[in-house]
């Protein structure tokens, strides 16, 4: 009988609070995928800047010759760290630089990016003395990995755990639904029980509450479908998976045309060195 009783109190708690429960688990929902998407987004921003400073580097815009792989590397980022970040936040030229340096500074994506240069030109000094090109791959999916800002949503839950709660929470949402549904179910066939055929108006009115009652409890139902496609086509809209990927490639990319310049600028030199020691004897 107790443990009749307690479940009895857990059904009918279950019944009353379900809806609000759903309701306020897919507002955090909401509020991490776009927390999630907003860090990876504002990364990506900072990575093609380095991509366009890279590519004026290569084509000769901005190009620094004589310098090796972690010198290059490193003028690099740290001008596209100047150009993002700093003269963004001191002199707002564009109408939502005002709007992302908030970002930047609440996301911590200016401090994130501060790290994500240092690792890389930590790994850039053992690069240089290299014959062989690095593999730039294995490389920046440890920036990112190991990166205290960017694999955390608001400094606080890992970005990969985010997304793969994120992704099952639409089907969380439909078996809550009909949970909720089976609960209404089972508190309102007890209410039959009662019922007295003879009376015609006792049963009548008994009957009306019985199917009001089963009706209210479909709405779960409803309402964790609904849930469900809403939250499938914030993930399918606002997904950090695709963008990570992104700038992993990015990264990467602008890594190896560094690594090329640089060693085709010494090969330069040194063919040059070569041609004038041969006619000079």
């Amino acid at each position: 009988m107790v443990s009749q009783d307690i479940f009895s109190r857990i059904l009918l708690y279950s019944s009353e609070n379900l809806v609000p429960f759903m309701l306020i688990l897919f507002l955090g929902a909401i509020f991490f995928r776009f927390g999630a998407y907003i860090t990876v987004k504002l990364l990506n921003e900072f990575v093609n800047h380095f991509e366009i400073n890279t590519m004026d580097t290569v084509t000769g815009k901005k190009r620094k010759t004589g310098h090796d792989f972690y010198e290059t590397v490193k003028d690099v980022l740290w001008q596209s760290f100047e150009e993002h970040f700093v003269y963004k936040s001191k002199f707002k030229r564009r109408k939502l630089d005002r709007l992302t340096s908030f970002s930047d500074r609440i996301l911590l994506i200016k401090e994130g990016s501060r790290r994500m240069i240092d690792d890389t030109l930590n790994h850039a000094k053992y690069c240089s003395d290299s014959k062989n090109k690095p593999d730039f791959n294995e490389i920046v999916t440890y920036l990112i990995k190991s990166n205290p800002v960017f694999k955390k949503v608001y400094g606080v839950l890992p970005l990969e755990t985010i997304s793969e709660v994120l992704s099952v929470l639409p089907n969380i949402f439909v078996v809550l639904g009909i949970f909720g549904t089976f609960i209404g179910i089972m508190l309102a066939l007890p209410e039959l029980q009662g019922m007295d055929l003879s009376n015609l108006e006792a049963t009548k009115k008994t009957m009306d509450e019985f199917l009001l009652k089963i009706a209210f409890s479909m709405n779960t139902s409803i309402l964790g479908i609904i849930l469900s496609i809403g939250l499938n086509i914030m993930n399918s809209f606002f997904s950090s998976d695709v963008i990570l990927d992104n700038i992993r490639d990015t990264f990467r990319n602008s890594l190896g045309l560094l690594w090329n310049e640089s060693h085709s600028v010494h090969s330069r030199a040194r063919k040059s060195k070569e041609k004038t020691k041969a006619k000079a004897s």
